[in-house]
């Protein structure tokens, strides 16, 4: 039995007995999703830590320098950034993975 809240997902998926290429698209194409939308969430989530210590940098009270804190926020976006980018050419078969 699928999970509460992802039965319909898995109803949508097609029922066959052998892995066939379809299925193999389909599965590159779910992981590739995956983490673009891992990378994506984290890019979100460390802009939405600049704007807190932009927006109330006194409430932050293990961050005592706040442009330091800013920075390592910015470092952690460019490593989703550039993971994005790689997933991308991976998706566009820029890669060669063989």
């Amino acid at each position: 039995m699928a999970p509460k809240g992802l039965s319909g997902f898995f109803s949508t998926l097609p029922l066959r007995h052998h892995w066939g290429k379809t299925q193999g698209l389909l599965m590159r194409d779910a992981i590739i999703n995956a983490l673009m939308k891992h990378a994506e969430g984290n890019i979100a989530l460390h802009k939405a830590n600049i704007q807190v210590y932009l927006d109330n940098p006194a409430g932050i009270g293990e961050h005592s320098d706040i442009l330091e804190a800013i920075q390592a926020e910015l470092d952690k976006i460019s490593i989703h950034e550039d993971r994005l980018d790689i997933i991308t050419a991976i998706a566009d078969d820029v890669y060669d993975l063989k």
